[in-house]
């Protein structure tokens, strides 16, 4: 594994504090710091060390997150609005207001990427082959689950634990 989380630690840190816990922050701001932490997540997804770049755009990125996730469309949903979202942000082409809804937008499309961790962890390992995975995923807030048991449903609806 060449992702080492511990070496992301502060980097995370600062990017939850700026993108959810500023209140003066800017709408701007806080999306533009959303598609950041995504970065992070998709470095962790793809396995990508730290050195390497990483941006949502970026084709070699895009491919070697289709192949980690056997291009999983909820994922590269998220990944596409996080892209767009921030693109709005990020560059000067777009000077106009940034809504509220558009930062619930990149929030709800953040949670859509965390959720595609566990939807690819549970498709390798099937939902409820361990109680102890199972425990864990239980304290993750309910629209994180809820995306998670949605997918894994409607790809699986055998499985009666989901």
């Amino acid at each position: 594994m060449k992702f080492k989380n511990q070496v992301y630690e502060d980097l995370v840190k600062d990017l939850i504090n700026d993108a959810f816990y500023i209140e003066s922050r800017s709408n701007r701001g806080k999306i533009s710091t959303i598609r950041q932490y995504s970065e992070v997540v998709i470095r962790k997804l793809c396995d990508i060390p730290q050195g390497e770049e990483v941006t949502l755009g970026n084709f070699e990125v895009i491919k070697k997150l289709k192949a980690a996730s056997s291009n999983d469309k909820f994922l590269m949903g998220a990944v596409r609005k996080l892209q767009k979202l921030g693109n709005k942000c990020t560059h000067t082409k777009n000077p106009k207001p940034i809504l509220d809804t558009d930062v619930d937008s990149a929030i709800d499309a953040l949670f859509k990427l965390y959720a595609s961790l566990f939807i690819l962890y549970f498709k390798k390992y099937k939902f409820g082959s361990s109680n102890e995975i199972v425990s864990v995923f239980s304290i993750l807030p309910p629209i994180i689950r809820f995306f998670v048991l949605d997918n894994l449903y409607n790809s699986d609806k055998s499985n009666l634990l989901v």
